[in-house]
């Protein structure tokens, strides 16, 4: 490694066979400090800190002389203390290496610009780098509202390898709630199990992952919280779907629609189909609703335009998401009726009837039914 004009700070991830094999390759090139805040209480702003190099394995001196600078732990230390350290160690060392395991949440958007503009990544142990900072990234694509697939990479490789249904389940629930509580999550998917066998059930399971993925996925960040590793760039159709709907309901006439439009378009099926967990059944639930909704308001958008094709396009979507729902059902016979197509509103209406057969206390209104009356005669 070339020594470049201006001190930078290189940003690290990785385990600790890691680290010392890294640490070994810059033993050959100059001399170098460590500084371990696992193991010891550092002080600000007096430090002496211990020579890792060939020949000095035991000597402590100044900082003033060395050419890397090594922290490791640093997702030990709170962000002020992290940037103040950084900061000191820049104005006498030109490299500082920077080790974790997990920054804290804040970092790469709180970190001072200075430190920024100096960051930079090694190549050859970070597989991606979030823009601006030196911090190593790893991206992850989920479709929710597809077939459930998952994506790792810049190259989007789908995981196949799955090694059984709690581990993809338990990156989706993560990936849906954002920060959970330990106690929500046990009680989601290990509610049968004492607590102690349900925890360890979890952290197995993020092992699992961990395995799976090639980094920890799954990390804690309060007393009992946990949450999706801040280093994951993820790409989550959900979030882009409601990010859409509430874009919608911010805005006036045809941007409203274009909104709307989109939400649709990522909304290709229900929430990860097929999947029985309660917690998917009721997530599948809230979002088909969602999704319902959306599609009338553009239906009543395209009727007042009388276009009438484009209506009955959107409300026969709504209608294959929820075929209980009344006021779907009676939208869609008017617009058959009104375009003289009184067998396939009949259709519709019997589809409805089977639909709601077996559903205890669903008292259709009359309306529905005097209607399909009207309609039966006229459908040979």
């Amino acid at each position: 490694m070339q020594k470049s004009d201006a001190p930078h700070i290189t940003v690290i991830h990785g385990e600790t066979y890691f680290r010392l094999a890294y640490l070994g390759q810059k033993l050959q090139t100059g001399s170098l400090l460590y500084v371990d805040f696992e193991q010891r209480d550092w002080k600000l702003p007096q430090m002496k800190m211990r020579l890792l190099a060939e020949q000095q394995h035991q000597s402590w001196f100044d900082v003033a002389a060395v050419e890397y600078i090594a922290l490791d732990g640093c997702d030990k230390l709170s962000l002020v203390t992290l940037q103040t350290f950084i900061q000191d160690m820049l104005a006498t060392a030109r490299h500082v290496l920077l080790f974790y395991e997990q920054l804290p949440l804040d970092f790469a958007l709180d970190v001072d610009k200075p430190l920024q503009k100096q960051m930079i990544t090694d190549r050859s142990v970070s597989p991606s780098v979030l823009p601006h900072t030196g911090i190593a990234t790893f991206p992850i694509k989920i479709e929710a509202l597809r077939r459930g697939h998952v994506y790792l990479g810049q190259s989007a490789t789908r995981i196949t390898d799955w090694r059984g249904q709690l581990q993809r389940d338990l990156l989706y629930f993560f990936a849906d709630k954002k920060t959970v509580d330990r106690d929500v999550v046990l009680a989601t998917f290990w509610e049968h199990l004492e607590p102690h066998k349900a925890a360890n059930n979890f952290f197995v399971t993020i092992g699992k992952l961990t395995q799976l993925l090639g980094f920890k996925p799954i990390v804690r960040t309060g007393a009992k919280e946990y949450c999706l590793a801040p280093e994951i760039v993820l790409h989550y159709d959900v979030d882009d779907f409601i990010q859409a709907l509430q874009a919608a309901m911010q805005s006036d006439s045809e941007a409203r629609i274009v909104f709307l439009q989109k939400a649709i378009d990522l909304y290709r099926s229900s929430f990860l189909e097929g999947n029985t967990a309660a917690w998917a059944s009721q997530r599948r639930q809230v979002l088909a609703t969602m999704a319902v909704r959306a599609l009338q308001m553009l239906a009543a958008y395209f009727e007042e335009r009388q276009e009438w094709g484009k209506a009955l396009s959107y409300l026969s979507r709504a209608f294959y998401i929820d075929s209980t729902d009344e006021e779907i059902v009676y939208s869609i016979i008017q617009l058959y009726s009104q375009q003289g197509l009184p067998c396939d509103a009949i259709k519709t209406y019997e589809q409805w009837q089977s639909a709601i057969k077996n559903q205890p206390g669903n008292f259709p209104g009359t309306d529905i039914h005097i209607l399909a009356k009207q309609l039966y005669p006229q459908c040979p």
